[in-house]
C-alpha cells in the first residue's frame, strides 16, 4: 500500500507556506519563524523553559521558580487563586514530582511545571 496517510511540509516563507496548506499538506512547520518567535519569547519572558500550547488561548508551561516565590510553599503561594494557574509538577530539574504537595517548599534551582491560560501564565512574576 504507498497511500500516505499525512503530509507534513517545510515552508521558507509566508507565501510557501500558504501555497502547501492550498495544495493540502496536513501539516506545515516554518522553522525560521518558530525559532524567531522562541527567541522573541525568551527575551520577554526569561523564566519560561518550554511550553505546550493546547489552543489559541491555554498552555502548559515549564518555568524556573520566580525569585518571588522561593522559600514559599504551593499550599503558601495558592496559585490557582491568586494566579488561576495549576501546578502540575515542581522539583529540581529531571527529578520532577508531579502532583506536588501543598507543603512542597520552593527552592530557587527548582522547576515548575503550570497549566492555564496564557493571559494567567503571563501574570506570573517573571512571566
Amino acid at each position: 500500500d504507498t497511500r500516505v496517510r499525512q503530509v507534513i511540509a517545510r515552508a521558507t516563507s509566508d507565501l510557501h507556506l500558504k501555497m502547501l496548506e492550498r495544495v493540502g499538506a496536513d501539516r506545515v512547520v516554518f522553522p525560521s519563524k518558530m525559532q524567531g518567535q522562541r527567541l522573541g519569547m525568551e527575551l520577554v519572558r526569561p523564566n519560561l523553559l518550554e511550553q505546550l500550547r493546547l489552543d489559541d488561548s491555554n498552555s502548559i508551561e515549564e518555568i524556573k521558580v520566580p525569585g518571588a516565590f522561593v522559600g514559599q510553599s504551593l499550599g503558601e503561594l495558592n496559585l490557582r487563586k491568586h494566579f488561576k494557574v495549576s501546578v502540575l509538577a515542581a522539583g529540581p530539574k529531571g527529578q520532577l514530582q508531579v502532583n506536588p504537595q501543598a507543603s512542597h517548599l520552593l527552592q530557587a534551582d527548582e522547576l515548575l511545571v503550570v497549566m492555564g491560560s496564557n493571559e494567567a501564565l503571563r501574570s506570573l512574576p517573571g512571566g
